[in-house]
């Protein structure tokens, strides 16, 4: 039986830094941290191809896992945020 996959930790990389690491995989010059950052990356990918065939993510968690928020959704959360302020400033007086 196949052991579910954990969520993979957040790799953040910006364009610049990709192409650096195609440069240095294809220069066979990666150090520890590259080793790493590749290790990991691979390893979301994995994870991201599985839950997408297994169906068991949806786009808001998508989003949410690439960090992506639409203008929509973060008003709605401050909306929340201030209303649960607004419940807390009168559940001290």
């Amino acid at each position: 039986m196949k052991k579910e996959q954990q969520k993979p930790k957040h790799v953040q990389l910006s364009a610049k830094q990709f192409e650096e690491l195609q440069l240095k995989i294809q220069n066979n010059e990666l150090n520890s941290t590259d080793k790493s950052l590749v290790t990991s990356s691979l390893s979301s990918f994995l994870w991201l191809k599985s839950q997408l065939e297994q169906s068991k993510i949806t786009i808001a968690q998508l989003r949410s896992l690439f960090g992506i928020t639409t203008e929509k959704k973060s008003l709605e959360e401050m909306e929340m945020m201030l209303q649960e302020m607004k419940k807390m400033q009168k559940n001290q007086t």
